[in-house]
């Protein structure tokens, strides 16, 4: 049976959009700031700014819309409740605000903000558009480069990324944020040792940002340097000893370590801080698994698939949990369910092994040659369960079909019989494949004088 853990997301990827730009409200306009019917504006403004800088959203809405009431025009009152709104989570309020501050006067911040909350809703493509609109206006706007990166690193569009990256960095050379986020890109890439010159670039700045220590350990992580990924998880937890990540991190140097009791801690401890931490949740289930510990990892994938229904690799590995305690009925349904998400090669292969079990020949080789299309070794998947198909067979009392029994078997080489007669005729074979002319020149007594000829000892004479 085939467990789907490669699916596990790697922890650099994990962290990449989780920081948000800060939201800052413009300053008082000065177009407003004198005397006249305004007045009662600029005292509304500065109330709701001040009450904004503290934190207090709802304080400063309330006092930009009454401001907004006594003057519709003023474009800035409407950035800025569209800040404050944004800040408070309510998107749509923002977005309206925005949209309304550029239908009165194109400015940066607008497109800016408006960036920001098409970033935040995941739609990169129009936080591209925005960003650059912003940039447009305003070409040394710092903020506005590393969120267009952000953007286009999530689209996948890495170059593009960086080269963002690197413009925020020509404007703001101390500017950790750019330096951690192409190392993530480095990261994701798999060049590991760019990324972790990056980061070392980001520390140098900012040396109190766990973010970075959290990706740097798990690039060193990637490479193999477990030493030093324990000692960037433990700086993370010495600045943020609540990081659900930096345990995490820890757990998986654990587990290949062999040290399961750290392992098992780490991982409980990374959910106990965040209970809803999927990669930790699925680590520590396939832990379980691993162990044979059956029932428990079938609770924590229960658990797993509560929170992400659409977890392939949930369904998968809860069905070998399933098919281990010899509940082929529930392992089928699981295989079932994942392939229905999205067809993988795991679930292909188990649930061909399992229908081989119920002798429903037809289902069987259509799953197996599924899997083996999609690069799954039958063979190895095979063997990680079975000595051979003699011990399949007798472990379920079947007799497999022949043809599948070779999709799943490693067929033996014939051996050379070495017999005297059967040496003797290819010795034959190469004396004839050397041209005579070339056997001429032999010596005739090299078994004599095999010395000489290798070493250059004198000739023994006859």
């Amino acid at each position: 049976m085939v467990t789907a853990r490669e699916l596990t997301p790697p922890l650099e990827t994990r962290i990449r959009a989780t920081l948000q730009s800060p939201r800052v409200g413009v300053p008082h306009p000065d177009s407003v700031a004198g005397s006249g019917p305004d007045r009662g504006y600029d005292s509304l403004f500065d109330s709701a700014l001040s009450a904004q800088k503290v934190g207090d959203f709802q304080a400063a809405v309330v006092d930009y819309t009454k401001a907004i009431e006594v003057n519709l025009r003023i474009v800035d009152a409407f950035i800025n409740r569209g800040a404050a709104y944004e800040s408070m989570g309510e998107l749509d309020l923002a977005l309206k605000d925005f949209s309304t501050a550029l239908a009165l006067e194109p400015k940066s911040e607008a497109y800016n903000n408006r960036g920001n909350v098409h970033f935040r809703r995941g739609n990169n493509q129009k936080a591209v558009q925005d960003y650059s609109k912003a940039l447009e206006l305003d070409p040394r706007k710092v903020g506005a480069y590393v969120y267009r990166g952000h953007a286009f690193s999530n689209l996948w569009m890495y170059d593009r990324a960086i080269e963002d990256y690197g413009k925020a960095l020509d404007l703001d050379p101390e500017n950790a944020d750019a330096h951690t986020y192409i190392g993530i890109i480095h990261a994701v890439r798999g060049d590991y040792d760019k990324a972790i010159e990056s980061y070392d670039r980001a520390l140098l700045i900012d040396s109190g940002d766990p973010r970075t220590y959290l990706n740097r350990g798990a690039a060193h992580h990637a490479k193999g340097d477990d030493e030093s990924a324990v000692r960037d998880f433990r700086e993370v937890l010495e600045l943020d000893s609540s990081n659900a990540h930096a345990h995490f991190g820890l757990g998986r140097v654990s587990i290949e370590k062999g040290d399961l009791d750290r392992a098992f801690r780490d991982l409980a401890t990374a959910l106990r801080l965040n209970p809803r931490f999927a990669d930790a949740r699925y680590a520590l289930a396939s832990l379980y698994l691993e162990n044979g510990d059956l029932d428990r990892a079938i609770r924590e994938f229960d658990k797993l698939l509560d929170q992400d229904p659409r977890n392939t690799g949930a369904c998968n590995d809860r069905g070998v949990a399933y098919q281990r305690k010899g509940d082929l009925s529930r392992a089928m349904q699981d295989y079932d369910r994942a392939l229905s998400i999205r067809p993988n090669r795991a679930s292909f292969v188990n649930r061909g092994f399992a229908l081989l079990r119920k002798s429903q020949w037809d289902k069987a080789r259509s799953d197996l040659r599924s899997a083996q299309n999609m690069g799954m070794d039958l063979v190895s998947a095979f063997r990680a369960d079975y000595a051979d198909v003699a011990a399949f067979e007798r472990a379920h009392g079947v007799k497999l079909p022949q043809d599948i029994a070779d999709m799943v078997s490693v067929e033996e080489e014939p051996q050379p019989a070495f017999d005297a007669d059967s040496l003797n005729k290819e010795l034959e074979r190469l004396r004839r494949s050397i041209p005579s002319e070339v056997r001429d020149s032999y010596p005739t007594d090299a078994a004599r004088n095999y010395k000489h000829y290798l070493y250059g000892h004198p000739k023994e004479e006859d």
